[in-house]
């Protein structure tokens, strides 16, 4: 029996070292041949600096133009992004792009260490079985896409983290905190806001909301009024776009225009062409009714708080409108949960499940490939969205079935030995 599982030992490690490698290798790339992303925050930042008023980061044409200045031949533009997250990321404008670039990086594979870090303690994995969700998080799409695209997922991934912990923890300071610093650097964590409310959590929410208003204050001489009226401008111009029903978005609503609003560039061939109004009422429904259900199963089993946080993350790429690959980064977090919800009991159907929905947000599948533009071939075009619903019914049904995680009451603030430490204690007890 020993040798077989040191067997299996050596197999994960090696698996791990060769993913290493090919890790190593792909940050290298990217910092050959970086991806857009990074240059409109870099950019955005720059200008402020440099006394650029604000609002000209949402004039896509003259800030195509800054941008290469920078870069040649990039065709990026600041898009949606809030004021404050130009702000936020202020300190990268001081240098130079390279050196910016290589910061921005170095804090993003950090974050990385301390997200598999903390998604392993969450899991609760085996010795064996470590050393593989180690390199599945490290070559998983959404990770990789945001090391090469210099995008700021894995921070918003990293900050959910520590508001888990202290939601478990009830540090309600803590957490209205890191729940406002993820609404206004990236609008994200919108998801989380109601299910607080019906959890009554209402320090967290006050000390949030105190938060996103005193920033909007110490914010303001920067912004103005002109900056927040562009950024609205550009976020309701998003918003009417057509190209959200291209399948680089994997979400509902863009599930739903591709499947059923023809459109002469982003779909010519629907599988049935019903009017745009339809698509939007679609989208609406089924959002407002997987949020429903969510609410109303967490309101009746109080105590799975964890199941709880699960569930609702999930909501936030499937739900908003806007979300590309390497937002699915943050469903690393309900992933480590329902693991460990599934592989300490004999749920088996449960288990493939819950497997099946990991490798569609993981894998590399070649999802944007025109082969899957048209037609019914088009229903292969949305893995990250099929994945992530399975991944919420899955935790609705554990849910359902009153399935509590023991470690929850020690989740908070306290590292990963000590927690494993206190559930052994526990489980002697």
């Amino acid at each position: 029996m020993s040798k077989n599982v040191n067997i299996r030992k050596v197999f994960s490690w090696s698996i791990f070292i060769c993913s290493v490698v090919v890790f190593s290798w792909q940050v290298t790339k990217s910092i050959k041949q970086p991806g857009a992303d990074f240059d409109s925050y870099y950019v955005a930042a720059h200008l402020i600096l440099n006394g650029e008023n604000i609002s000209k980061i949402y004039d896509d044409e003259w800030f195509r133009k800054e941008v290469n200045k920078h870069r040649e031949g990039y065709n990026t533009i600041f898009d949606a992004n809030l004021p404050t997250t130009a702000i936020a990321l202020l300190p990268l404008g001081f240098g130079s792009e390279n050196t910016a670039r290589l910061v921005w990086l170095i804090i993003n594979i950090v974050l990385l260490i301390y997200i598999i870090k903390e998604t392993t303690s969450i899991s609760r994995m085996s010795e064996i079985a470590r050393p593989l969700w180690y390199s599945a998080v490290l070559l998983s799409q959404p990770v990789t896409t945001n090391l090469y695209q210099g995008q700021a997922y894995l921070v918003i991934t990293a900050g959910l983290i520590w508001l888990y912990h202290c939601v478990l923890g009830k540090r309600e300071n803590k957490a209205g905190l890191i729940l406002a610093f993820l609404f206004m650097f990236k609008t994200a964590g919108t998801m989380l806001w109601p299910y607080f409310v019906i959890q009554k959590r209402w320090k967290l929410l006050l000390v949030a909301v105190l938060t996103i208003a005193i920033t909007l204050l110490a914010t303001f001489p920067l912004i103005g009024f002109e900056g927040w009226e562009a950024y609205f401008e550009r976020a309701a111009q998003k918003m009417q776009s057509p190209y959200k029903s291209v399948t680089a978005y994997q979400t509902i609503e863009s599930w739903f225009q591709h499947m059923f609003s023809p459109h002469p560039v982003t779909q010519t061939k629907p599988i049935i062409a019903l009017p745009l109004a339809w698509a939007h009422g679609m989208t609406v429904g089924l959002v407002v009714l997987l949020l429903s259900l969510s609410i109303l199963a967490t309101h009746k089993f109080p105590k799975a708080i964890e199941l709880h946080l699960a569930t609702f993350i999930l909501l936030i790429p499937t739900c908003v409108p806007v979300t590309l690959i390497h937002a699915y980064s943050i469903t690393l977090i309900p992933i480590a949960i329902l693991l460990k919800a599934v592989c300490e009991t004999s749920m088996v159907k449960e288990r493939v499940l819950v497997f099946t929905g990991t490798i569609l947000i993981l894998l590399p599948l070649p999802f944007k490939s025109s082969g899957l533009f048209d037609g019914y071939l088009s229903l292969l075009a949305y893995p990250k969205l099929y994945g992530a619903l399975i991944l919420w019914a899955i935790s609705m049904w554990l849910l359902t079935r009153g399935v509590s995680l023991n470690l929850s009451q020690f989740s908070a603030d306290i590292g990963v030995g000590e927690t494993e430490n206190r559930y052994k204690k526990l489980e002697a007890r």
